[in-house]
Formats: C-alpha cells, structure tokens, sequence
C-alpha cells in the first residue's frame, strides 16, 4: 500500500491545539506517539474489514510540514452532521453517578468489564442496532478483535455511542488501535523473542501477558485472554460468532495484512513479528472456541 503524500498548501488545515492531531478536509492527521503505533492502526483496519467488525478507517500519509515529512495516518470522520460521540466515561458516570470517576482513564478499579456491558442494559430503550449487528454483539466483536490483535487500550474513552439526530443511539465504530500488536517493542527485543529457545520468552508466552483497559469483579485487571474467557462464558453466542470469523482467517489473509506496508514503513523484523503474534492469538482463539463447543 503506497502512502499519500499531502501539502498543507493543498487543502484546508485546522489544528486542534497539538502537534501530533489535525484535521484535513473533515479528515484526522495523526502521529503516532512511537513509530509503530501508525501501522499499528493501519494493519489494525485492515483486519477489521477482513473480519467485518465496524471500524474507523486508516490509511498511511506522510504530511509535508515546514519542508519536512512526518508520517502519520488520515482518518474519516465517523459522525455525521447533527450526529454527537458520547464516550462511555460520560454514560458510565451518568449511571453511577459519584461512584465512576469518568475523568480516571488508567488503573480505574470501578472501570470493569460486568459494567461496561451491563450498560447495554441500562441504555436499551436508546441504543439500536447499526451494520446488522445487535449492540452487545457489536461491543463483543471488539472485545474479541482486541484479543486478536493485542489491543490494550480499551479505556473508557476508547470506545462509545453515537447520538443521532432524532435522539437514538447506537454504537460508535472501533477505534484507537495504536496500542495494539505490540507496537512498542524495540527491535532487539522482537528479534530475541522470535529466535530464542527460553520458553519464557517466546511470542507464545508473550501473548498470554497482554492487559486490557477492563478490571475482574474481583478488583484485578483482565489479561487479554482471560478477557476472552470472560466474554465466551457471558455471552457465548456473540462470541463465537466472532471467534468463528477468527478461525476462518487463512495464513494468506494474514500475510497479506502484514505485507500491507512498504517495508520502509514497517520492517521485516516487525512484519515476522507482528504475523507469529497474530497467528498466536487466533491459535488461542480457536483453542477457546473448541473448549466451548
């Protein structure tokens, strides 16, 4: 995939008060904090449109500023005109009132996955489907979608409810996966864990200690996995049903999400990486479903 090229000389630019988020002709310009974190998102997209979950779209760009490149990813508006993202810190606190600090976005302990879905509940009379899905197995999809790909950034302002002009609801596309398959990691450190023999450090071992944004009943924060565990033994039909879009992904559907970018853009390191973690977490996926069914 070729990235754009844009000049600022070309189109309308409104900044939003940082340098690393703009947008362009009703178009978001984003820097990722770390390299990665840019094909991250783009690779991210890509799965998504495989797997059919609703997702905000990326796509890589290199913006000329003050004669210098800086490379990013443009992303489409996904509220329309007369349209309102709520983010589901301000529902959660609308329903808990002073026990949910919705200000809190990490090591938020009331911050848990029984009431984040429980607000479906709460919000039925408003919420109504959207893309042929049912809401919570709308909301399922991405929980299950940020096991696939490592995502653990789902924090309450991560995700949430578009207001519509008459006054409904419905559930806001994925988006914000630049914390996600493992992006962070240096280069020594992926090239380590691909070659070693220490079972401790394999990718394998790797996967199984992804955290997501969500907290246990208990108080404790959810692996990515147990994550997974939690939605299958709750929700089993919409799980599986995910899972099962999961398990049809061939080895050349991932390969080609990988190859995506110019290696220029992602290295080969980072392409052989980023392929052994996906087919880790699918492999698990497919393991959870069996134990299921």
């Amino acid at each position: 995939m070729q990235d754009k090229v844009i000049n600022p000389k070309d189109t309308a630019l409104e900044h939003q008060g940082t340098k690393c988020k703009f947008w362009i002709d009703k178009k978001l310009f984003k820097v990722g904090k770390v390299h990665g974190e840019n094909w991250a998102e783009i690779l991210s997209y890509q799965l998504s449109k495989l797997l059919r979950i609703p997702s905000a779209e990326y796509e890589p760009v290199t913006f000329i500023l003050a004669g210098e490149s800086v490379r990013g990813t443009l992303s489409g508006n996904f509220v329309g005109d007369g349209e309102r993202l709520i983010n589901a810190n301000e529902l959660l606190s609308g329903w808990l009132g002073n026990e949910y600090d919705q200000t809190k976005r990490y090591k938020h302990k009331a911050y848990t996955f029984s009431r984040s879905l429980a607000l479906f509940k709460v919000l039925k009379e408003q919420v109504q489907p959207k893309h042929n899905l049912q809401p919570v197995q709308q909301m399922i999809g991405y929980l299950i979608f940020d096991v696939l790909i490592g995502n653990q950034d789902r924090h309450h302002e991560n995700w949430g409810f578009i207001s519509s002009r008459e006054g409904s609801l419905y559930l806001a596309p994925s988006y914000d996966h630049g914390a996600s398959l493992a992006c962070r990691l240096s280069e020594k450190e992926r090239k380590g864990r691909l070659i070693t023999q220490d079972k401790g450090y394999r990718i394998e071992h790797f996967a199984q200690k992804a955290t997501s944004a969500f907290y246990g009943d208990g108080g404790r924060l959810l692996k990515t996995y147990k994550l997974a565990e939690r939605c299958i033994q709750k929700y089993p039909k919409e799980s599986l049903f995910w899972i099962k879009k999961i398990r049809g992904l061939t080895q050349e559907n991932l390969l080609s999400v990988v190859d995506t970018l110019e290696d220029d853009w992602m290295s080969s390191i980072e392409k052989e990486f980023t392929l052994k973690l996906l087919q880790t977490n699918q492999k698990y996926l497919v393991e959870l479903q069996n134990r299921y069914v």
